[in-house]
């Protein structure tokens, strides 16, 4: 399975809706028992204002209407210079290459 991305331009970010899939998301998470390959990342916001949330092949298992609803794409697995959004604390040393 592959990782998914949500694209957030600026308009977007400044309007909540990183914490608004991060809040869905949890929700998801807690539902489905914490499983530990399901995990939600965010670049780092750029100049721009802009920024990526990055669904891990874990997630995408329990967040598929997530994923329609804000239009995720498939994409290869960020670089470790995201930020852990929702998941396991060691998520980002276990998920990421």
């Amino acid at each position: 399975m592959e990782w998914y991305k949500i694209e957030l331009s600026s308009d977007q970010v400044k309007a909540g809706k990183e914490g608004e899939i991060a809040k869905a998301f949890t929700r998801l998470y807690i539902e489905a028992g914490g499983q530990r390959d399901a995990a939600m990342f965010t670049s780092k916001m750029n100049p721009r204002g802009d920024c990526v949330v990055y669904l891990s092949p874990g997630a995408v298992r329990i967040a598929q209407a997530l994923i329609a609803a804000y239009n995720a794409t498939p994409c290869a697995a960020p670089s470790r210079d995201v930020i852990l959004l929702v998941g396991h604390q060691d998520a980002g040393d276990e998920l990421l290459a």
